[in-house]
């Protein structure tokens, strides 16, 4: 596993963002690298996620590829109640009760 330091990522972005600012020809690039440094420095700041700070802005991809899960199904082989070591079922489940939400759900109409 690599140790790479939680705040290299936010400082690289705003370096690029300052090398796009100064460098007249880039200076679009400000466009597409300073809502991503934006974004990287205020995770790392924050205080109610300790996923986001440690892991700033990759654990936004994280959880963007968990929204599209149901998407892009069709591309995955196994079913829901298949996966191992838990299905996406019990692993909803295990996910509910550490976040104190409700864990069960009324059956029928």
């Amino acid at each position: 596993m690599l140790n790479i330091p939680r705040y290299l990522l936010p400082s690289l972005l705003v370096a690029a963002a300052l090398v796009c600012a100064l460098y007249r020809p880039m200076i679009w690039g400000l466009v597409a690298v300073f809502p991503l440094a934006a974004v990287a420095v205020y995770d790392l700041v924050q205080k109610r996620h300790a996923l986001r700070r440690n892991y700033p802005l990759i654990a936004r991809i994280r959880w963007l590829f968990e929204d599209m899960r149901p998407f892009l199904r069709a591309y995955i082989v196994e079913s829901d109640s298949e996966g191992r070591p838990f299905s996406i079922d019990e692993r909803g489940l295990v996910y509910a009760r550490a976040k104190g939400d409700i864990d069960t759900h009324p059956m029928g109409t």
